[in-house]
């Protein structure tokens, strides 16, 4: 190879690096301008996302603030309160007509200040089969109620057909 083949090819080797340093020069500021923008539009896809998550919680604690909500007005309806205490003695009277039994209801009365529970008797009449269908809608009933003592007593031998006397000493949840 000559001096001036030598000269040209690296002249022509020079003229390849300066246009590609030209050339990456260039392109390098385009290059950022895209990473930039994908980089918004990657940082507008995630604000999108979490904005979305976000309304679904928000929506999700709503819902569930709802059932809570519910469940607490069901929740305080097992309960007999001042408002509510005729209904919970219609109940009584009810489940006795159900049954088939009489029933007295003896020294209901609100509970002392402070107090949250209050007793009082029930003296029902029937026969066993129907005492024990009274019990059982006591105990299907909507109201918390906790016997605290019962007692039977019959005045004949016992058979299902017999009049028996049911006497239950009852404590109430008060509202």
């Amino acid at each position: 190879m000559s001096s001036q083949q030598k000269k040209i090819f690296i002249l022509s080797g020079i003229a390849v690096i300066a246009f590609l340093a030209w050339f990456f020069f260039l392109l390098h500021p385009l290059q950022n301008a895209l990473h930039e923008k994908d980089d918004l539009i990657v940082q507008e896809q995630i604000r999108s996302e979490i904005a979305r998550k976000q309304e679904e919680n928000v929506q999700a604690t709503v819902r569930e603030y709802e059932q809570l909500r519910s469940s607490s007005e069901t929740f305080t309806s097992f309960f007999v309160s001042e408002k509510n205490i005729l209904t919970f003695i219609a109940s009584l009277e009810k489940i006795a007509l159900e049954s088939s039994v009489t029933q007295e209801i003896e020294n209901l009365v609100a509970p002392t200040s402070g107090s949250t529970t209050t007793s009082f008797q029930l003296v029902v009449h029937g026969t066993t089969q129907n005492l024990l269908d009274y019990l059982a809608g006591l105990e299907q009933d909507n109201y918390y109620i906790v016997i605290q003592q019962m007692s039977f007593t019959s005045t004949n031998p016992p058979s299902a057909s017999s009049p028996v006397n049911l006497s239950l000493s009852v404590t109430i949840h008060w509202l």
